[in-house]
């Protein structure tokens, strides 16, 4: 049998000085790419520490100058803003929501190629974390993608709602939102959602596979950051804003 080279190197760079709770970790790969992997401790709730640390990862891969792409993966990727349960005024959770635009912000319109890898569940902040990387692939074997505010009785902030509004094709968007459609792998694939699906045993690979190849391309970074931010320059300025908007708890 085929020895099998190490796809992870031996020292993740996790910021573990910033959070104890370990939420992710970050490895560099040979040939310039990085891997943000959340926890499982991480999925359990997203909060505002675990949000900010996704911000320190990025900017330490952004500092590279020979970081040429960055896969986003995770063991559950069922994210939820744990902290608006805990909430008790509306200023509380306003800032909740501004934190988790800035960290959508920051993916939609980093300055090289992304890509989500949801190897699990991606729902509400998690669907909309993984709609603002460049590149989505989704496991064919476990996992759902779904917003569920309306079941909820939850609206969306302008933020959130723009970079739905501008990844998903028009009918896609309005059962994502309206209807809190569920979809497998296979079928959000079909619709857009994600790029592509494969079992879970070859994702990763996959999604190191498209990484490389955008390195061989060799992109100017400047001019690429400055492509996704006139593409999406509407849905930055809403997710730049931190405004909340209609979205209020029926409750």
């Amino acid at each position: 049998m085929e020895e099998q080279t190490p796809m992870w190197n031996q020292t993740p760079l996790t910021l573990r000085q910033l959070n104890p709770a370990d939420f992710c970790e970050l490895s560099g790969l040979e040939g310039g790419v990085y891997v943000l992997n959340l926890t499982e401790e991480f999925q359990r709730r997203l909060t505002l520490e675990a949000i900010r640390l996704i911000d320190k990862l990025l900017d330490q891969v952004a500092g590279d100058v020979c970081a040429y792409a960055l896969i986003t993966t995770n063991q559950l990727f069922c994210l939820r803003v744990g902290g608006l349960i805990y909430a008790d005024t509306f200023g509380a959770v306003a800032g909740i929501f501004a934190t988790v635009s800035k960290a959508c912000q920051q993916a939609i319109d980093f300055c090289i190629p992304t890509l989500a890898i949801i190897t699990g569940h991606a729902v509400g902040a998690g669907y909309v974390f993984s709609l603002a990387h460049d590149y989505r692939l989704m496991s064919t074997t476990h996992g759902y993608i779904f917003m569920n505010e309306a079941d909820l009785g939850m609206s969306l902030t302008p933020g959130n709602m723009a970079v739905l509004h501008s990844k998903l094709p028009v009918s896609t968007f309005q059962e994502a939102v309206l209807a809190g459609k569920r979809y497998n792998g296979k079928a959000a694939a079909a619709v857009g959602i994600v790029h592509a699906a494969f079992p879970s045993s070859v994702l990763l690979q996959k999604g190191i596979k498209k990484a490389m190849e955008h390195k061989a391309r060799n992109w100017n970074r400047k001019a690429y950051q400055a492509l996704k931010m006139e593409m999406y320059k509407t849905t930055v300025q809403e997710l730049e804003s931190g405004g909340v908007g209609f979205a209020r708890s029926a409750n």
